[in-house]
């Protein structure tokens, strides 16, 4: 990112070459140099106020975000517990099936075989039934014996039929066991890739705050050891520059006199020259480190304006530090952003409460991060609902504050301002005019002796009439 103005060891050297020269252009130029580096300095901690505004804020939607992912965590474990406790369930009854369906199918050969004798029984009973069937005892013998065959063939063929349905059930349940099971593994290895999904998530969120919180401690440790020190030896140098140049008025006031002795000012002036070199030299290079790693970083955020979940770098709310906008947003929104607060700071100095109604609802919504995790944050630039977008900044509310604000403003300046003529000609005729005794005892009115009373109330004495003083 590009800066406002060059800060480094070559400007330090040309603020210098500056200085020592005797001309009045150079030492302006010089002294325009050192106030450019202030400006300078003075945005970049700007900018990194805001970073940490913007570290803030996310801190608190990735915190509320990753308490959401750790519950969602704790379901899915919950969830993959119970599909391991039922694939379990079902694997044990399959297996259960498929014994009692061996067993089965044993038993069936056995029967088969048994079933066998007895039909060939039943047919030799059969064939000797029809053979003597005309001698008369002989057959009612055979006959019997037919029957009792053809019973016990029956019976083995029922025995047959039962063993074969059991064993057609046993498959049956094998199937639905085995088709349950592969419908159950599916959903555990469903679950299984959801939950490492927002794991992996997790991790990154917590990765991201970590870097983040990196770049916050650099750039506070830049305030502090660079910019603060740099800001400090740029008023040493603009002190010494105008104590050279006789000027004993520094913007409008008296400039500061030094006690020190003359040869003191010069160590001083030496270290506040070694220590701004430094400094510069210092300041671009760790501005530089800084610039590269975290001017440029984009992160997951939601914008509290237009509801939606993008990649970037959001940019903090001027009146809610809490809110994340968007580019799009913060354009939109800047002007008013800048009166709400201007208009904050005046009703905070003319004592006027803010309403509670004009207070914005935070953006970091359970509905939001809820949505977010349900879809995995995944489809990050989604279209925006056109019914959860946030109202106006200036409401009715806003407008009876403004108002407020407005009365009380004029009131505060009715009080310092002089009062018009109508006034001053009201108060020169509420006031009596002084004269002198002998012209008060000459031109003053008669009293009157009583007072007429009406309706039980006397009436209002007329103030003192004004009488111009005779001519001499």
């Amino acid at each position: 990112m590009e800066l406002i103005a060059a800060v480094n060891e070559t400007k330090a050297e040309e603020v210098f070459r500056l200085l020592k020269s005797k001309e009045p252009i150079a030492k302006r130029q010089a002294l325009t140099s050192l106030r450019d580096i202030q400006n300078t300095v003075k945005s970049r901690q700007k900018r990194n106020r805001t970073y940490a505004l913007t570290v803030q804020a996310l801190e608190h939607q990735y915190t509320q975000w990753q308490r959401s992912a750790r519950q969602q965590l704790a379901h899915l474990d919950t969830h993959v517990a119970g599909l391991n406790h039922q694939v379990t369930r079902l694997r044990q009854q399959r297996g259960e099936t498929e014994q009692r369906l061996s067993g089965y199918e044993r038993e069936l050969q056995g029967i088969r075989t048994y079933a066998q004798q007895r039909r060939t029984k039943k047919t030799k009973r059969e064939k000797q039934y029809n053979h003597f069937y005309f001698v008369p005892i002989l057959s009612n013998q055979y006959h019997k014996k037919y029957i009792r065959a053809h019973d016990k063939n029956a019976s083995a063929e029922e025995q047959v039929v039962q063993i074969r349905e059991s064993i057609e059930s046993c498959q049956e349940a094998v199937r639905q066991a085995a088709n349950q099971l592969i419908k159950k593994q599916q959903e555990h290895d469903a679950q299984l890739e959801q939950r490492e999904a927002v794991h992996s998530q997790v991790a990154e969120a917590d990765k991201c705050l970590n870097y983040l919180h990196q770049g916050q401690q650099f750039w506070d440790h830049f305030d502090e050891y660079q910019a603060t020190v740099l800001i400090e030896s740029c008023d040493r140098l603009i002190e010494r520059f105008r104590s050279n140049s006789g000027d004993t008025y520094a913007n409008g006031f008296p400039r500061r006199q030094s006690s020190s002795t003359p040869c003191r000012q010069q160590e001083e002036e030496r270290d506040w020259a070694v220590v701004f070199r430094t400094v510069c030299k210092e300041y671009a290079e760790r501005e530089a480190y800084g610039a590269e790693k975290w001017d440029s970083v984009e992160v997951d955020f939601d914008c509290a304006r237009c509801r939606q979940s993008l990649i970037g770098w959001p940019t903090p709310d001027k009146v809610h530090t809490s809110d994340l906008l968007c580019a799009a947003c913060y354009q939109e929104t800047r002007t008013s952003m800048i009166m709400e607060k201007k208009m904050n700071a005046w009703g905070g100095k003319l004592g006027i409460e803010r309403p509670v109604s004009m207070e914005r609802r935070r953006s970091s919504s359970s509905s939001t991060t809820s949505n977010n995790i349900n879809n995995g944050k995944n489809n990050r630039l989604s279209t925006p609902s056109t019914n959860n977008k946030r109202p106006l900044l200036l409401s009715s509310s806003s407008s009876s504050f403004v108002g407020d604000a407005t009365k009380a403003t004029k009131k505060m300046f009715k009080i310092f301002t002089p009062s018009s003529k109508k006034q001053q000609r009201r108060q020169s005729a509420d006031s009596p005019t002084v004269l002198p005794l002998a012209t008060q005892q000459q031109q003053t009115p008669p009293l009157p002796h009583n007072n007429t009373v009406l309706n039980d109330r006397p009436l209002p004495v007329p103030p003192p009439t004004f009488y111009p003083p005779p001519a001499a």
